[in-house]
């Protein structure tokens, strides 16, 4: 069982890690503490995979990379056979089974355009699926989860609003046709940076300097370290740096993709809106198919479907849209960070 420390700490090491020459120190100071016990109960909730992973989540695009959400319409009785067969794709990071008829839901990101192209040509002829949605990001109104643990001045167990609420824009015939996103890497990153990012999207180690035990492994300095994770934190290249957490375990047991059928001339007013919800840790415009008319994406967590159906009540609500739909997933075949840079 947790305690009041252990949630604090997972409140603010979520977002709020602090990039320092000793920042579990700093984080004890904060706590009235020992930094032993800081990095004593940081171990604790690994062990028991409350935290999945300490380290950094990176922007794909600003790396050069492109990713899709992929939608495929399965035979029940095929389903576990090709979620397998999709899983051995390294580029998928994230595959789920939903409650429609198109019923396995997947992420897939690789260093290119045609790169991900030819990935998704390969996966058709593996599992010889032939109803599939490509579905890139068109728009992106909001993204990144953060769990309140109930330490702060909030109702206890309401998803904090995460702080990555860009707004950003992809509205070139490419993006509103089917192809996938386009990287759009900030700068060239040098041999040593690409070096640092395989480094800093691992799991870090829990470690009084813990950057200067990232630097001692490529023959940097701590103050390189961490004047490039500062960098790459303002230029959005990372998204976020800090604990990852299992959101299962820390009470948040259900997630419902809920998709959205929204008049295109109203679709930037009502994402923006949507991304206002604290519940809604993802939203995104997609495009449509004749199959498919939905073409904004929120995803909503909650303790319970109720809570989430809660949610997009209110949601339709606030925005008017009364056409959509949750599909609540039914299984998890693969949750996994994206590796970048890695080769082969």
């Amino acid at each position: 069982m947790m305690d009041y420390l252990d949630r604090k700490i997972l409140d603010i090491i979520q977002s709020r890690f602090p990039i320092t020459r000793e920042p579990f120190r700093e984080l004890a100071d904060d706590f009235g503490v020992s930094e032993s016990e800081v990095i004593s109960r940081i171990k604790w909730l690994k062990n028991e995979r409350i935290i999945r992973r300490v380290g950094a989540v990176f922007d794909s695009k600003k790396l050069g990379y492109a990713s899709t959400l992929v939608a495929m319409r399965v035979p029940e009785g095929k389903l576990e056979e090709v979620a397998k067969a999709i899983n051995e794709f390294p580029g998928v990071t994230h595959n789920y089974a939903r409650d429609h008829a198109y019923n396995l839901w997947f992420t897939l990101t690789a260093p290119s355009p045609p790169e991900l192209e030819a990935q998704i040509d390969k996966i058709k002829r593996k599992t010889g699926i032939s109803h599939v949605l490509i579905l890139p990001a068109v728009r992106l109104f909001k993204i990144g989860v953060e769990f309140n643990l109930g330490t702060r001045h909030q109702e206890p167990g309401i998803l904090r609003q995460a702080q990555d609420k860009p707004g950003t824009r992809n509205q070139g015939p490419e993006a509103r046709g089917q192809r996938p996103e386009i990287g759009e890497a900030s700068y060239v990153f040098t041999e040593s940076d690409k070096k640092l990012i395989r480094m800093l999207q691992e799991d870090v180690p829990i470690a009084p300097r813990l950057f200067k035990s990232v630097a001692d492994k490529l023959g940097l300095t701590e103050e390189d370290v961490i004047s490039k994770v500062e960098e790459w934190k303002s230029k959005r290249v990372i998204r976020r740096f800090g604990a990852i957490l299992s959101h299962r375990r820390v009470g948040f047991k259900e997630n419902a993709m809920v998709v959205w059928c929204v008049p295109p001339k109203r679709a930037e007013e009502v994402g923006e809106v949507m991304a206002t919800f604290p519940e809604v840790s993802h939203c995104y415009e997609r495009p449509t198919y004749p199959d498919w008319p939905y073409n904004l994406f929120t995803m909503v967590h909650g303790r319970t479907k109720e809570d989430c159906q809660k949610v997009a009540e209110a949601i339709s609500k606030a925005t008017g849209i009364g056409n959509y739909m949750l599909l609540f997933s039914t299984k998890e075949f693969k949750k996994t960070s994206m590796k970048y840079f890695v080769e082969g």
